[in-house]
């Protein structure tokens, strides 16, 4: 585990010591450029029973990545959850495919690890700078 982590480490630091692309991994844009993120949508649903003392019911949340998406599934059928068709509902984008600044009036906060949103995923996702 621990070799996993540096070589985790590792890659995350050459990344962002080579900014070639437009997308910059876990950080801020340099010389002047504007992190935003693509306007991509897949919708994670599913069904649990009540488990003190969390009641049950039926939960969905958004996600701007799709992989976030299929691992909250994984982690709702790991709890008990009918999560039968959450995955299906992660591998359809509602999006529109826009690239949005990450500002406060597209809900996003720029981090030193890539832009926050606020209002996606269960408590809010993080997703790479797409610099422009």
């Amino acid at each position: 585990m621990h070799a996993r982590a540096l070589a985790a480490l590792v890659i995350s630091g050459l990344s962002l010591a080579c900014d070639s692309s437009d997308s910059t991994v876990g950080g801020p844009c340099s010389g002047g450029r504007v992190c935003g993120f693509f306007d991509h949508k897949y919708y994670s649903t599913f069904i649990c029973p009540p488990n003190p003392p969390f009641p049950g019911g039926s939960f969905g949340y958004s996600w701007r990545l799709p992989s976030h998406c299929h691992q909250e599934c994984a982690a709702a059928s790991s709890w008990g959850c009918d999560a039968s068709g959450c995955d299906a509902g992660c591998e359809t984008d509602h999006g529109s495919g826009l690239w949005l600044p990450c500002t406060q009036a597209n809900g996003g906060e720029e981090r030193s690890d890539g832009c926050f949103l606020s209002g996606s995923g269960v408590n809010g996702e993080t997703v790479a700078c797409e610099c422009r």
